[in-house]
């Protein structure tokens, strides 16, 4: 029997991931199929989805709250509904509850993510089959290899949580991250370089992300000409500063 798993972003296709790989041994004669899988590097992609759609037996669409409404995973779950009937398309809650799924998804008989719901879908899984497995060995079976099913499951929603935390970093948490770097970077620089740093930090543009400002960072024409910059704008104190501009050997001017 063919079961086509359905999944759109993360923890959505590493979920999918460790359910197809673990299938193949929980459930006898269940062949998953899921794109990140089973289309290889030289096949088109919509003509291997479009013959995989056509040839499955059992729909699973790995559902988090922020894909439920993904036009793609909707898409999927419609052709296989089409294919085999609704019965056979189950809604994999991963991260919401039944109460809180919503959109064209809420017409299938859904599971939660958790070791009850997920028996219960192997059961279901088994009675779609041409040939049964008794409910007892598919119970046993089940026991055995639900801690590996779990494992992939807790690692896919730890990785998610971790990448969207690093996704979602605040610009002020960067700049504090620059300043602790200029300040680990002090060792290296002569006295005069080391105060020209300190004011740039009391700049008014860094006070507007949440540090201390004072006045605008100007050098002085002796800075300037030690570190062969260009000339300071007239009009730098009280607005946005304008790029540093550094002098070329010949003279021209470079950002």
């Amino acid at each position: 029997m063919r079961v086509f798993i359905g999944w759109s972003g993360e923890p959505s296709r590493s979920i999918a991931k460790a359910l197809h790989d673990w299938l193949q041994g929980a459930v006898q004669r269940v062949e998953p199929w899921m794109s990140d899988n089973n289309i290889d590097g030289g096949a088109r992609w919509n003509d291997a989805l479009a013959k995989a759609l056509e040839e499955t037996d059992f729909g699973i669409v790995c559902v988090t709250r922020a894909n439920q409404a993904a036009p793609w995973l909707n898409f999927e779950a419609g052709a296989v509904a089409k294919k085999v009937g609704t019965a056979k398309v189950v809604p994999l809650l991963i991260d919401l509850p039944s109460t809180d799924l919503k959109g064209p998804l809420t017409a299938f008989q859904w599971r939660l993510l958790d070791e009850k719901d997920v028996r219960r879908l192997v059961h279901d899984l088994n009675k779609a089959a041409d040939e049964q497995v008794a409910e007892k060995a598919l119970d046993r079976l089940f026991d055995v290899t639900w801690e590996q099913l779990k494992a992939g499951i807790d690692a896919a929603i730890e990785d998610a949580a971790s990448a969207q935390t690093t996704s979602e970093r605040k610009p002020n948490e960067m700049l504090i991250e620059v300043v602790e770097t200029l300040r680990r970077m002090e060792r290296y620089m002569d006295g005069e370089m080391r105060r020209a740093i300190e004011k740039e930090l009391r700049d008014p543009y860094y006070a507007s992300a949440g540090l201390p400002g004072v006045r605008p960072f100007v050098l002085t024409t002796g800075q300037r000409k030690a570190w062969k910059l260009g000339p300071e704008p007239e009009d730098a104190i009280g607005r946005e500063r304008e790029p540093v501009v550094r002098s070329s050997p010949d003279g021209d001017q470079q950002p």
